[in-house]
């Protein structure tokens, strides 16, 4: 607690066109760590006013009741304090195969395409990052009367 240089404990500031926060308990005894501001830190400041994953800025959080937590806002590019239309949409190829389409805007998330028959055993087909493009589209290479799709968003260095 208290103050270091003039800072409280994990308020952010920009120092060489980052944002930085000091975490006095983050070590023990005296220390005092210097924390360089992680994707989502900046995301909930700039959409909930703090850094912390506390009340309605935790990751599981669902602030607009929209059924879609904090995280899978984050993720999908959608707002979390209003309702929005983020998920990402299945439709049908013109050969009939599943298609996936859903936002990849994060560098710091993985997205697994994953794919099952049943709804219980799920298989990784693909992979994308920040990289892959902003909309990423999916088609299911395996076809079949009962198929499904889903994306898996999980932090990635």
């Amino acid at each position: 607690t208290g103050t270091f240089a003039g800072r409280a404990n994990r308020t952010p500031f920009t120092a060489s066109g980052r944002t930085w926060y000091l975490d006095y308990a983050a070590g023990s005894g005296g220390d005092v760590d210097l924390v360089l501001a992680s994707n989502i830190e900046l995301w909930r400041l700039s959409t909930f006013g703090t850094l912390s994953a506390t009340g309605n800025a935790t990751d599981s959080a669902d602030p607009d009741a929209d059924g879609r937590s904090n995280f899978l806002e984050y993720a999908f590019a959608g707002n979390p304090l209003a309702v929005d239309a983020v998920d990402p949409v299945v439709t049908t190829d013109p050969q009939g195969f599943l298609r996936i389409t859903f936002s990849c805007t994060r560098a710091d998330l993985a997205y697994v395409v994953q794919g099952s028959g049943d709804l219980t055993t799920w298989t990784d087909l693909a992979t994308f990052r920040s990289a892959s493009g902003p909309t990423v589209i999916f088609t299911d290479p395996v076809g079949g009367p009962r198929r499904f799709l889903k994306v898996r968003a999980n932090f990635s260095p």
